[in-house]
């Protein structure tokens, strides 16, 4: 393993070369009756192989706006933290293959019974995550990344950040860049107060941990639901309902800030805006969620094949298209991206 970790350390930018060939690889993976079981085997392992050489590359895997959470705490306190985010990163890489290998040699019962299992799991891990870091967007799910060195940065270093200072109390505010100082309207002068300051601050914590909350319990909602009332639309328009809220709540909580940048400290950062997004990009997943998917993409898929079966080499094309889709469709932890 020393041997591993020093060539992987050596060989940093040809390894991740090496595994983004790897998952080319598996794309001509012979079909068959273990096709799709293959095939999501091999996405799992070097899902979980490329965690591993980012912790050996970066010499961690935690996200840098909650490496300082560690900073001088307790070592069980991390300990646990760890294996949290091990439980979420195993089921980010290794879910969907549980899910097929069920449907393929189990009952459709107890693959429902293994979707909805892993939800709640991943739905309590959160949720205790949430808990111990309220201040903190849920990153990826809570899985580890790779983690991105700053500036000047050591592996394996945690950086604090500075505490935030309360401003004094003032009627002017004056401009971080241009220097001008203007009179503060007002209905804006409570926030110049420190009382002021905290009461916009736990607003805007209240407003973060409940779309987070919204945001963890949507696919247990949607998961459930979806098993007891098959095939009809306000599962799925529920679903979006909370997840538009969600998004909603955390953006309306990004702004409070934003009221007065210079005074008020924000919670959010560089890596919120980037989670939002990911969660907004998300929401194309429906496309693949029953009903609209058979109004939708199915439809599109259907008559792609039909339209090019004739044709040699964009039957083939066609024919992958339409597999692909399905193949998403049918697959929970694809179609809901949770």
């Amino acid at each position: 393993m020393e041997a591993y970790q020093q060539y992987v350390r050596e060989n940093a930018q040809k390894v991740k070369k090496y595994e983004e060939l790897a998952r080319y690889g598996t794309i001509v993976l012979p079909k068959g009756p273990l096709g799709e079981v293959a095939t999501e085997g091999s996405y799992a392992v070097l899902g979980l192989i490329g965690v591993i050489n980012d912790a050996i590359i970066h010499g961690k895997t935690k996200r840098a706006g909650e490496a300082w959470s560690f900073a001088g705490g307790d070592r069980k306190y991390q300990i646990r933290v760890t294996f949290i985010r091990a439980l979420l990163t195993f089921f980010a890489h290794c879910e969907a293959l549980l899910e097929v290998a069920a449907a393929k040699w189990a009952t459709p019962e107890f693959r429902e019974r293994l979707v909805v299992s892993i939800e709640l799991l991943k739905a309590c891990a959160r949720l205790i995550l949430l808990r111990w870091f309220p201040k903190e967007c849920i990153y990826a799910g809570g899985k580890f990344e790779s983690h991105v060195p700053a500036p000047n940065e050591q592996p394996g270093t945690e950086v604090a950040p500075a505490p935030a200072q309360a401003a004094p109390a003032t009627t002017a505010w004056t401009g971080r860049r241009s220097g001008l100082s203007l009179r503060v309207p007002q209905s804006m002068q409570k926030y110049l107060d420190p009382a002021g300051q905290q009461d916009a601050q736990k607003r805007e914590l209240q407003m973060r941990v409940m779309a987070e909350l919204l945001h963890i319990f949507r696919p247990v909602i949607f998961v459930i639901l979806s098993r007891r009332f098959k095939d009809q639309w306000w599962p799925f328009l529920l679903s979006l309902a909370v997840d538009l809220t969600s998004l909603k709540m955390f953006q309306t909580a990004a702004k409070i800030p934003s009221l007065m940048p210079s005074i008020i400290p924000s919670a959010t950062t560089s890596h919120d805006v980037t989670e939002i997004r990911r969660r907004t990009f998300l929401l194309f997943f429906y496309l693949f969620r029953t009903p609209l998917y058979e109004r939708t993409l199915g439809a599109f898929a259907g008559s792609l094949t039909e339209s090019f079966k004739n044709v040699p080499g964009l039957a083939t094309i066609a024919e992958l298209i339409a597999f692909q889709f399905e193949f998403y469709h049918t697959t929970h932890f694809y179609s809901a991206a949770s």
